[in-house]
């Protein structure tokens, strides 16, 4: 009974052996939850309802973070002029140092299922900081799911 509380099958399941929970909590909060909603799709539940909640979140990880650019653009207005690399740095999603023990497990999930939407969304996520990506990895697998 304990294991379906601490270590549920739809979390545990991908096949590099990584527990979704040891990645998503070093996302932020919405990229954490698309990534769990992802990570289970069709293991819990209806695969396409799991999709549309990742996807949900990923839309308002979007706006948000387009909402914090403008804001952060308008300050720097006047300072510096920012480019969009300078822009996501100061946003990034996430810091997962290179070689750290956190993104040797996010390399054990994308090398293990290269091509897998998972692993597709991680590299989206943590490597290119590409929300828009993000979003439309996420699209698609919901219009597959059909």
């Amino acid at each position: 009974m304990i294991e379906t509380v601490n270590h549920p099958p739809h979390y545990t399941a991908h096949p590099s052996g990584v527990e979704c929970v040891d990645v998503a909590e070093q996302l932020v909060f919405n990229l954490g939850n698309c990534l769990k909603y992802a990570w289970r799709a069709g293991m819990k539940g209806d695969r396409r309802t799991d999709l549309l909640k990742a996807l949900w979140y990923a839309e308002r990880e979007g706006e948000r973070r387009r909402l914090m650019r403008a804001e952060f653009e308008q300050r720097m207005e006047g300072v510096v002029r920012a480019g969009p690399n300078l822009v996501d740095q100061a946003m990034a999603i996430t810091f997962i140092g290179w070689g750290s023990p956190v993104e040797l497990l996010v390399r054990r999930v994308i090398e293990s299922d290269a091509n897998g939407f998972v692993s597709r969304l991680l590299r989206a996520m943590v490597y290119g900081r590409d929300y828009d990506a993000v979003i439309a990895i996420v699209r698609e697998e919901v219009e597959r799911a059909v």
